[in-house]
């Protein structure tokens, strides 16, 4: 009977550790597929090839390439595209979300504009995955440029 009780007691270690190291495995991998069909998308809608630009940085790295100092909001706004939301902080920056409306999940950059004209494209802050900077969007005004 206790020899019966030690092998249940092995085997649901095993099953647990098996399963631990499958999950370890399979939600990382199921994130990034997640991630690169949107990007895909995205690719699409912009009419682009996803693989012209570093996949890693998509689509930050391409916005930051399309855009140029002093273009006017309108400008900006006819160029960035393909975002689920946008929010409007402090009236010169614009907080934009890819791929996901949760801040820890979405891919984000602000893009900031002339403090006195406040019309006028001056920088483009990406934001690191692993190290967020930026405050939650929903703190700000929530806008539409028609995306």
């Amino acid at each position: 009977m206790v020899k019966m009780k030690k092998e249940t007691i092995i085997w649901s270690a095993i099953i647990f550790i098996v399963t631990s190291v499958l999950v370890c495995i399979v939600v990382p991998f199921s994130r990034n597929a997640f991630l690169h069909k949107k990007q895909d998308e995205l690719a699409e809608y912009l009419g682009l090839d996803v693989d012209t630009y570093n996949r890693a940085g998509f689509p930050d790295n391409y916005f930051y390439r399309q855009l140029s100092e002093g273009m006017t909001r309108d400008e900006v706004h006819a160029i960035v595209k393909g975002y689920e939301a946008v929010y409007l902080c402090y009236e010169w920056a614009e907080l934009y979300y890819f791929f996901d409306l949760d801040d820890d999940r979405a891919t984000r950059f602000m893009i900031m504009y002339d403090n006195e004209d406040e019309d006028e494209y001056v920088k483009f802050i990406s934001e690191d995955k692993n190290s967020r900077v930026f405050g939650s969007g929903k703190a700000c005004e929530e806008g539409n440029w028609d995306n």
